[in-house]
């Protein structure tokens, strides 16, 4: 399937322009103490484009597991995916971030950064959102935004295909994070694909990409059943 998704919007994109990412900068991060908590990074060190960990804290009984991925090299619109699934026994604020560096298409920005978040929560709320950036840095997410970001703001869970307009230029940087707090006892999952995409672009193209965020989130599920069951 993933191969198939990949292929398609190869084809579609190829005539109108090519996103490419050099994957160096691709991290995921994560806090199990809120905003304001210390946090872990996990990098790619294979450059693979997936990264892929779990985590338990018995001291506040929180269990994550965590899949990153981006779209590969030369392929279009410029994706990044962020899955975490897991489970608490008590109240906690986990926060956990994506970010990577080095994108660029032709024809260049103007463009469109959009967000697709959708979860599960059976005891607290879920939020997501996504940063695009003509700084180049990674993790452009408050405290530290730099001038050139703009951003889709925090959206609940269900939200899919937001978007709003990026004018920056190349080259230029994604981050997305995803925000799961819970009362108590918890078990949650939760997907997020945000991506940066040329406009105008066909009428064809849209109807082609529109399903990119729901094949990601399928693909960041397989991952995580393999990791799971593994």
């Amino acid at each position: 399937m993933r191969k198939f998704i990949l292929a398609a919007l190869m084809a579609a994109s190829a005539l109108m322009f090519t996103a490419q990412s050099a994957n160096a900068d691709f991290k995921v991060r994560f806090s199990t103490t809120g905003t304001g908590g210390t946090f872990t990074v996990v990098t790619d060190p294979d450059n693979d484009g997936v990264i892929q960990t779990s985590f338990s804290d018995p001291v506040n009984g929180v269990n994550i597991t965590i899949v990153g991925a981006l779209s590969d090299p030369a392929i279009g619109p410029a994706v990044l995916q962020l899955s975490v699934d897991g489970s608490t026994s008590a109240a906690a604020s986990i926060v956990v971030d994506v970010t990577d560096t080095d994108y660029s298409f032709a024809p260049s920005p103007p463009g469109s950064l959009t967000i697709s978040y959708t979860g599960s929560n059976d005891n607290g709320s879920l939020s997501g959102q996504a940063w695009a950036s003509s700084s180049n840095a990674e993790f452009t997410i408050p405290p530290g935004v730099p001038a050139g970001t703009v951003t889709t703001g925090a959206q609940p869970a269900g939200t899919l295909n937001f978007s709003v307009p990026f004018l920056g230029s190349n080259p230029f940087s994604m981050s997305g994070r995803i925000i799961i707090t819970t009362e108590g006892s918890a078990v949650f999952s939760t997907d997020l694909t945000l991506s940066v995409r040329p406009i105008p672009v066909p009428a064809a193209f849209v109807l082609l990409a529109s399903g990119l965020p729901m094949g990601g989130l399928m693909y960041l599920r397989r991952r995580k059943a393999k990791a799971q069951t593994a």
